[in-house]
């Protein structure tokens, strides 16, 4: 309606304006008129006057004659009088419609801009295409936040595709449009200027976690732990504060913060144990109250009633994937799980902030001048629109506001260069940061490829508050002053070597390969050199999934039937899939018989090591790593794997997948006090406390060692007298077989974090088998077998 309205004023004014052109014409022409008829006026004057003196001179008129002549020329002279005044007024007239005429075209494309905006939403839709870019953000705002990535997008998708086939027939939005349909341009620009990652499923996240169009609380998905500095950067670190689930003040905190209207982040949460919690039920039931009403508001917290201040807002923070129906039917679920762009633009964000810290605060300061001047455009215009609404019928003939809204131009035109100049400072900053992307690929890569190791086992959990420090201490290795594009590939390789070193040796041995493989392909794919249905061709050359996935070349290779004895049917078959589908191969395989190539590929088949051999006609060259591997992959698949570590340790380095040390005395040193390290083991329990023992006696260490049993909140009090005791004294603690009870680790970990005094040499140990359910806030896992371990938070 406001769309409508607002063309509607537009329409009438560029309406109105042709027609006080066309005055203007008309006045002009009368004017020239009344000019000729002076002129005639004049000349019959004259003419009157000549005769009057040639009749006086002639003596051939009578008294009356000149008396008449007489009253004639005055008749004349008062018309002509009455002429210039006329005159006089008309050119004054003229003159004003011409400046208040120039003065209106000079503010003609305020309304131009308008008319094209209402028109595109007004005329060129339909109102079913309105409604169903409507419906769409609607949809958006209600199902989309507990999805990430792809799966957001399928959706989205869906719903347009319906809309569409329903009738609608005009623009409909795009999925990168709706922050900017439903929050407006300016408003995306606010959250860039605070340095919040500019990649839209994050821009997306940040809309869906500030709009209150549906008045429940948040329930945050938060598998990285990034929901924190997120939440405080768009709220302000003073009016937020933090508290774990598990805490004992967490009563008297929420208490506090809803007397006091500030924000709320209860971090670490179990959804099924927040769902029964006294304190919450009457807060999570009343969220409507808090969102929309705007008086204090009375509510239980467990049996103490506390008067609520507006302004109070409440997040609720999982690390797991919440599945409580009640809660999630009472909260709106949001998954801030990062997409691989997303995680690319956290660590370039991360980068910048401790190498490049004045390309940041360049950043954030033409951000935030891009977002004024946006801001004072807007309200320009708008002010502008209203003065025009306002003097409707008047506007020629009202001075004062041609005034105004010859001011208000200047001021709109002022912040439109101020926004241009901002923009363009802006465009030159985020060009220079854009130096440093390689860096952040790689990070994003290698981190994402940890996470999806997850799957082959839960226990192979890699915290972002963990890789971090991996990432911190690789870029810092060269003089932030002198970075080139040379020193961003040498930092490349070190940053590839040490995350994977640190990370493989929190594997059991069988699952390093795999690893290595998932990095290099990621890799490969992330440089744009993995091409479609490759990936499936490594796993299985001969499938119908390889099948629909690979492109085709063509027609079907020329020689269907095996032209080599010496040659298997599955390598045959092998090599026909990958004629048929991939261009770069069709040509070689025609070729395969012809010259001296059957030498060559015969040798290839026999060989011992086909993963150092050359490919045959020159294929080494021509293509990529992946490729390589495809066609090892189709004539030695014995060899695929050896072949696929080979390339793999070539990227990651060679002593990466054969190290199989371990050197606690590094990792104690290296991390915080706060920091448990976990060890993991399988068949062999007692090489944990060995190694654990070993090293405290080196360092005349004293160790407290305790076996985990079964029995619940007795092992949860005895552990944390046992760690509460340490804390002071520096011991360290050793938790054997945590695995048997898993849940105690929340309420050490939170014990741990929030101690105000802590002796530096206190240490947390804990060993277990690789169990299904582990708190993701529990450090990430260490091979049983001697073949690493890592520290994780």
């Amino acid at each position: 309606s406001g769309i409508n309205a607002e063309y509607g004023t537009n329409s009438c004014w560029l309406s109105w304006l042709p027609s006080r052109v066309r005055a203007v014409t008309i006045a002009q022409e009368q004017t020239q008129s009344l000019e000729a008829l002076l002129k005639e006026i004049e000349k019959e004057e004259q003419l009157a006057k000549e005769a009057a003196e040639q009749a006086t001179k002639e003596d051939g008129l009578t008294e009356e004659a000149v008396a008449n002549l007489q009253v004639e020329i005055k008749s004349l002279q008062e018309k002509y009088e009455q002429a210039v005044v006329k005159k006089r007024s008309l050119q004054t007239d003229c003159q004003n419609i011409r400046e208040k005429l120039k003065a209106m075209s000079s503010l003609t494309f305020v309304l131009k801009y308008q008319r094209s905006s209402g028109t595109r939403c007004a005329d060129h839709q339909s109102h079913l295409t309105v409604i169903a870019n409507c419906v769409l953000g609607a949809a958006f705002l209600a199902y989309c936040g507990s999805l990430i990535g792809e799966r957001r997008r399928a959706l989205f998708d869906s719903i347009k595709e319906t809309c569409k086939d329903l009738g609608a027939d005009g623009h409909i939005i795009e999925q990168d449009e709706i922050v900017d349909f439903i929050m407006g341009d300016t408003l995306k620009y606010q959250w860039t200027s605070q340095l919040l990652p500019r990649e839209s499923n994050f821009m997306e996240n940040t809309m869906l976690a500030t709009h209150t169009l549906i008045p429940q609380w948040l329930l945050i998905f938060d598998s990285e732990g990034i929901s924190e500095h997120w939440l405080k950067t768009l709220h302000g670190r003073s009016e937020v504060v933090t508290i774990s689930y598990y805490s004992a003040a967490l009563k008297s905190t929420l208490e506090s913060a809803l007397s006091e209207g500030k924000t709320l982040i209860v971090t670490e949460t179990d959804d099924n144990l927040i769902s029964e919690d006294g304190r919450f039920r009457d807060l999570i039931s009343k969220s409507a109250d808090f969102l929309v009403k705007q008086d204090p508001i009375k509510i239980f917290v467990a049996e103490k009633e506390v008067v609520g201040v507006p302004g109070f807002k409440l997040y609720i923070v999982c690390n797991k994937k919440p599945t409580n129906h009640i809660l999630i039917s009472n909260t709106r679920l949001l998954n801030l799980t990062p997409t691989l762009d997303g995680f690319t633009e956290f660590f370039l964000q991360h980068f910048l902030a401790i190498e490049k810290n004045r390309l940041q605060e360049d950043q954030k300061k033409f951000g935030q001048e891009v977002s004024e001047y946006m801001k004072s455009s807007s309200e320009s215009e708008a002010e502008i629109l209203k003065c025009l609404a306002e003097s409707r019928e008047t506007l020629l003939a009202d001075t004062p506001a041609i005034k105004k809204l010859l001011n208000m131009k200047k001021h709109h035109t002022e912040a439109l260069e101020n926004l241009e100049n901002a923009r363009n400072s802006e465009a030159n900053v985020l060009k220079s940061r854009e130096v440093y992307r390689p860096l952040a690929v790689r990070a994003a890569v290698i981190y994402r490829t940890s996470m999806l190791m997850s799957r082959i086992s839960p226990m192979y959990q890699w915290s972002l508050l963990q890789f971090l420090p991996v990432f911190e201490s690789s870029v810092k290795q060269s003089d932030s002053s002198l970075l080139s594009r040379t020193t961003i590939t040498m930092l490349l390789d070190q940053l590839t070597a040490t995350a994977c070193h640190t990370y493989i040796k929190g594997l059991f041995a069988n699952d390093k390969g795999i690893f290595a493989l998932a990095v290099l392909l990621e890799i490969e794919d992330s440089a744009g050199n993995v091409g479609a249905g490759e990936r499936e061709y490594l796993v299985a050359p001969i499938s119908e999934t390889t099948a629909k996935s690979l492109p085709r070349s063509g027609g079907p290779p020329s020689s269907k039937r095996k032209i080599f004895e010496w040659m298997t049917d599955e390598q045959w078959q092998n090599l026909q899939v990958l004629a048929h589908h991939c261009s770069w191969f069709s040509d070689v395989f025609d070729r395969m018989n012809k010259d001296s190539a059957e030498v060559k590929w015969r040798q290839l088949s026999e060989c011992d090591s086909p993963e150092t051999s050359s490919l045959p006609d020159v294929l080494d060259q021509r293509v990529t790593k992946v490729q390589h591997l495809m066609v090892i992959r189709a004539v030695r698949p014995a060899r695929f794997i050896t072949a696929s570590l080979k390339f793999a340790s070539d990227l990651i380095g060679k002593k990466v997948i054969s190290d199989n040390s371990i050197d606690l005395g590094s990792i104690v040193k290296t991390m915080s006090a706060r920091t448990p390290i976990l060890l993991l083991y399988r068949d062999e329990p007692e090489n944990a406390r060995f190694l654990i023992t070993d090293l405290a006696c080196k360092r005349q260490q004293e160790v407290i060692s305790l076996y985990v049993g079964k029995s619940g909140a007795m092992e949860l009090k005895q552990c944390q007298m046992i760690v509460d005791k340490a804390l002071q004294a520096g011991q360290w603690v050793h938790l054997h077989a945590v695995h048997n009870c898993p849940d105690i680790l929340l309420s050490l970990l939170v014990t741990i974090n929030g101690a105000k005094v802590m002796n530096s040499n206190f240490r947390l140990w804990l060993s277990c088998e690789p169990v299904r359910r582990v708190p993701l806030s529990c450090p990430t896992v260490v091979s049983e077998d001697l073949h690493g371990l890592t520290p994780c938070h």
